[in-house]
């Protein structure tokens, strides 16, 4: 505000070397209302708007007094439209890609449910190389088959970084619910056996 009166050009060169865009956006403003109420010059106002990229013309239509206008900034406010369009139009592809992408997730985890595999008796854990069908196991679609245990050693590991310490506290919290069903269960089936 100080530079303003006395040098227009230090003005801007304070205006652009601001730390941050929104500063910077700010300190233009502030330029582009010094010329336009010392000027009242609109085509020396939408200069700026052709030189300072994070102008916009609807951040320069409220600095310009009411009797201004329209044909002057006609071009301009076509221009802004023109580009806010596409926007839109980007934003509705990305949108559907998203919308079409979760469909296809649904899809695949309703499939899941009636996904099965077959394990050959010799297929062993691929950590602790023991056979897989000796106690709980998982076995996923690379065909890859790990024991319940060993697999929550492994993720849990402090040396390894699959998971931050908040994910592992989760990981643990979940697990303590699985197993109160898993004894719940447990104890149906020593009630339904007697």
């Amino acid at each position: 505000d100080v530079a303003l009166p006395l040098d227009l050009n230090l003005a801007q060169y304070i205006a652009q070397s601001a730390s941050n865009e929104e500063l910077q956006k700010t300190r233009w403003l502030r330029v582009l209302k010094f010329v336009v109420a010392t000027t009242n010059d609109v085509k020396k106002a939408m200069e700026f708007l052709q030189r300072v990229p994070l102008l916009k013309v609807e951040d320069i239509i409220p600095v310009f007094p009411d009797d201004v206008l329209i044909d002057d900034f006609k071009k301009e406010i076509c221009n802004s439209l023109e580009m806010k369009s596409h926007r839109i139009e980007v934003l509705k592809k990305e949108m559907e890609k998203s919308d079409e992408t979760a469909n296809l997730t649904r899809h695949d985890i309703r499939n899941l449910r009636n996904r099965y595999g077959y394990i050959p008796v010799y297929k062993k854990c691929e950590l602790c190389k023991n056979y897989v069908l000796s106690k709980r196991f998982y076995y996923f679609p690379c065909l890859h088959a790990f024991h319940v245990d060993c697999l929550m050693k492994n993720v849990m590991a402090n040396d390894n970084h699959f998971l931050d310490e908040k994910s592992k506290r989760r990981v643990r919290e979940l697990k303590k619910v699985l197993e109160g069903f898993e004894l719940v269960r447990t104890e149906r089936r020593g009630g339904e056996g007697e």
